[in-house]
């Protein structure tokens, strides 16, 4: 594979600024402090997993779309005899990102411990 303009490439580089923000944009959490704290913590503790995992598929996802406009840009030429196993590379590597991010969702949600060995063996084996 080839690339018309090769030094816009370097546009990828851009992909870091989401996960610059997201690293600079976390905030502490407020202290409350009554007799029923113990039930405050459990519940801050479950919903602060549920947000870590979506903010982090949401930031991969950010990444990957600049990463993508950036190949985009730089206007990749395939030979016709090559495309095919671009084409077939392309597809398996979606499967194993959407394979991960059901993985990591299982993991986020605590299932079964089959559920996440399963959606793990998947990801690994893509």
């Amino acid at each position: 594979m080839t690339f018309l303009h090769a030094s816009l490439l370097l546009g990828g580089l851009i992909g870091l600024v989401p996960i610059l923000l997201h690293m600079l944009g976390r905030r502490q959490p407020k202290a409350i402090i009554f007799p029923a704290i113990r039930f405050v913590r459990q519940t801050a503790i479950q919903a602060q997993r549920g947000w870590s995992i979506k903010r982090w598929l949401l930031l991969a996802l950010r990444v990957l779309l600049i990463g993508i406009l950036a190949l985009a840009v730089a206007s990749p030429r395939v030979q016709s005899s090559m495309f095919a196993t671009y084409l077939m590379i392309g597809v398996i590597g979606l499967l194993a990102i959407l394979a991960t991010a059901v993985a990591l969702s299982a993991v986020g949600s605590r299932k079964s411990l089959l559920t996440i060995g399963i959606s793990t063996m998947v990801a690994i084996v893509l």
